[in-house]
């Protein structure tokens, strides 16, 4: 530790290499001794210390670098853009108004509106509407349905032959009752998702701006995205998942779709699931393997439309037309039962054996509800996948053709097959 003299003058003793001894006599003075080796370490450990969170920095830095390069896609230089055929549009000229969008993507600063569109074209080659240009800066925009007066001026482009944008007052927005965050939404064929908004209350007024004559109901997922629907005749419950969900006020209110649209189910017809739900499944028995033609007719796959259904009460449903649950063979069948699903998801007759929450993907076992083995899947990525640790023992088909596995108490559309086999 380092001392220092006080004017006492205190006598310090040195050794030399020889034995001779001397004395020396300090005044005032600091007389620092050699840190011991104890006191050295922590100052080395600090310095380490130190040395490694820099590294670290450093490399944390540059993996976020690395990251945000792969998800951003870098733009062209405006050089070779320009040779680039990019959509005609309609130029509106400098004005107090901007188009109402549910996209609003303020890309950069630019020198002319012109570079604005080819650069929103770029980006957006699919959906690009219109754009506002101000004091140089560039937004890209997916709707001009309406526009609302600014107290500011701006450039605007809208898509060349598009119906011209009318005035955003001139639009009465409908009441609307709210329903609350329920695990219901309205079934109906619009369902169109106009962007991403921080409110309900946005959402129901931008749909109200794009569908003046034909809002009837909103969804507003927890996602904030924004659903426009045209009817509300009934409802269809989510379970998982929840939304937001406004209906015009005063009108009819929703029914749950699911009775209104099934079948009459008879008494005597029960499902070999029916006192199964929720354990490990088990056949009752199974059928000898056999090789199942893939010649089937135009009305092999039916699809009960609107009933929303939990998988036990899918396959009564199809009990009661004479006909099974869905089984599929080949991708043949799976287009044509694709086909008749239509836009919804559907029940199949594909049930696992076995297994439970923990049972990985490779080790699971599916067969038919008829019990005949499974010689054609066509399932989605990542899937059966047990999403959420959850139990998922039965299947259904996407609107695309994709297979996937769920909890048997959600409600979809039962798709039934011709007993053939």
């Amino acid at each position: 530790m380092p001392t220092t003299a006080t004017s006492a003058a205190p006598i310090v003793t040195i050794i030399c290499d020889g034995s001779e001894r001397q004395t020396m006599y300090v005044t005032d003075a600091e007389v620092v001794l050699p840190l011991s080796r104890d006191e050295e370490e922590p100052k080395l450990c600090k310095k380490i210390l130190l040395f490694g969170g820099f590294i670290f920095l450093l490399v944390v830095v540059f993996v976020f670098g690395i990251v945000f390069n792969l998800q951003t896609e870098p733009i062209p230089p405006l050089s070779s853009l320009l040779t680039t055929k990019t959509t005609e549009y309609l130029d509106l000229g400098t004005i107090k108004s901007y188009c109402v969008s549910g996209l609003d993507d303020d890309i950069g600063k630019f020198e002319l509106p012109e570079d604005c569109w080819r650069y929103c074209a770029f980006k957006y080659p699919d959906s690009l509407v219109a754009i506002i240009f101000d004091s140089g800066y560039c937004s890209c925009q997916d709707s001009c349905d309406c526009m609302e007066k600014d107290e500011d001026e701006h450039v605007v482009y809208i898509l060349k032959n598009m119906t011209y944008p009318l005035d955003c007052s001139s639009i009465i927005i409908p009441e609307y009752l709210d329903l609350g965050t329920i695990n219901s939404y309205c079934k109906n064929d619009l369902d169109d998702d106009i962007g991403r908004f921080e409110l309900p209350e946005e959402c129901w007024r931008h749909c109200a701006f794009k569908y003046p004559d034909s809002l009837v109901s909103i969804g507003f997922i927890s996602e904030e995205v924004c659903y426009c629907q045209d009817s509300c005749d009934c409802m269809v419950n989510a379970y998982d998942y929840e939304h937001v969900v406004y209906i015009l006020k005063n009108m009819t209110y929703p029914l749950d779709c699911s009775p209104k649209y099934c079948p009459n189910i008879s008494a005597t017809i029960s499902s070999p699931t029916a006192s199964t739900m929720g354990m490990q499944l088990r056949l009752p028995s199974l059928l000898p393997a056999a090789s199942p033609s893939t010649s089937i007719g135009w009305d092999h796959f039916v699809a009960i439309h609107s009933c929303y259904s939990t998988f036990d009460d899918a396959v009564k449903y199809c009990n009661s037309m004479g006909r099974e649950l869905a089984q599929i063979y080949s991708e043949e069948e799976n287009k044509k039962a694709m086909e008749a699903c239509g836009d919804n998801s559907c029940w199949i007759g594909l049930i696992e054996i076995g297994g439970d929450e923990s049972t990985p993907k490779s080790s699971q076992s599916w067969k038919w509800l008829n019990g005949r083995e499974v010689v054609y899947t066509n399932w989605d990525s990542y899937q059966p996948s047990n999403w959420e640790g959850k139990d998922e023992r039965y299947g259904n088909i996407f609107k695309n053709g994709k297979w996937n596995d769920v909890d048997g108490s959600y409600n979809l559309i039962p798709l039934c097959s011709l007993s053939v086999y």
